[in-house]
């Protein structure tokens, strides 16, 4: 963690802007386009480096906390999607085991309020997506 920390605080370490909708080529829906390409060219950081980021922050939350002391307040932001899902698929596993059992309302509270007051926000697709977990059963 020591060295992370070092990486962030010392050498100034962020990830590229995320890749929005409006970056994106107008054919970017054919299969000839590479957005995903690394490292990339267009200056945007691609989608699975992004999923490393947010599955380092569902890690170690403290990391947000390294780059808003640099000045990088968007990560919040350009991560958002990612760790809240991320969150929500470590609790509601695609593939449980025979020993996962759903976990209860004051547990998935308590992780998503840890991350909301780091600054992720929980969205209107987000919440919809949490009440058809609970809908299915």
């Amino acid at each position: 963690m020591d060295q992370i920390k070092d990486l962030i605080l010392s050498f100034k370490f962020i990830p590229l802007l995320p890749r929005s909708l409006d970056n994106l080529p107008e054919n970017s829906c054919q299969e000839n386009i590479a957005p995903e390409e690394y490292p990339p060219k267009d200056g945007h950081e691609n989608n699975q480096q992004l999923k490393v980021i947010a599955r380092s922050i569902l890690i170690c939350k403290e990391i947000v906390n390294f780059w808003k002391e640099i000045g990088y307040y968007e990560i919040c932001y350009d991560v958002n999607g990612l760790v809240m899902q991320g969150a929500l698929l470590i609790m509601f596993t695609p593939q449980p085991s025979s020993r996962w059992s759903m976990p209860n309302i004051k547990t998935i509270s308590a992780r998503l309020t840890e991350l909301i007051e780091v600054g992720f926000q929980l969205t209107y697709c987000l919440t919809l997506d949490i009440l058809l977990v609970f809908v299915k059963d």
